[in-house]
């Protein structure tokens, strides 16, 4: 993953993000100019897509954000109507907390991730926020 540091955003992808996620759909989601997922499963973000890394009083750190990629992405899906919240906001907060796992994330804090996106992170994936 190849990015740069941009403000008023944190990060800003340099090359394509291309990920195959383990959910298959129907119908293709679909997307915008910068995120796009079909029915494969495959989410793919173009370069120049900025996102804000992990958030609230989590660190950045090289373990946590590329999940915090990931789930900005798909948490954009969802506002933008996409994807439904109800039926994949508690499937992209897992993803993000298995992420940070997969990257050397101790299983509590992982846990904790999580639960801090299911407290906290609902109003962030409505359409129209």
């Amino acid at each position: 993953m190849r990015f740069r540091r941009l403000h008023p955003y944190k990060y800003q992808l340099l090359a394509e993000y291309r990920r195959e996620l383990e959910r298959r759909f129907e119908s293709e989601p679909g997307g915008n100019t910068y995120v796009r997922l079909g029915t494969d499963g495959v989410l793919v973000i173009a370069p120049h897509y900025a996102w804000d890394g992990p958030s609230g009083p989590v660190p950045d750190t090289h373990r946590n954000l590329e999940a915090s990629l990931v789930h900005d992405a798909l948490y954009q899906l969802m506002r933008e109507g996409y994807l439904d919240a109800a039926l994949h906001r508690d499937w992209s907060d897992r993803l993000f907390a298995e992420m940070c796992r997969d990257r050397g994330v101790w299983r509590p804090v992982a846990r904790l991730y999580y639960w801090g996106l299911r407290w906290f992170g609902g109003r962030f994936a409505r359409p129209g926020t």
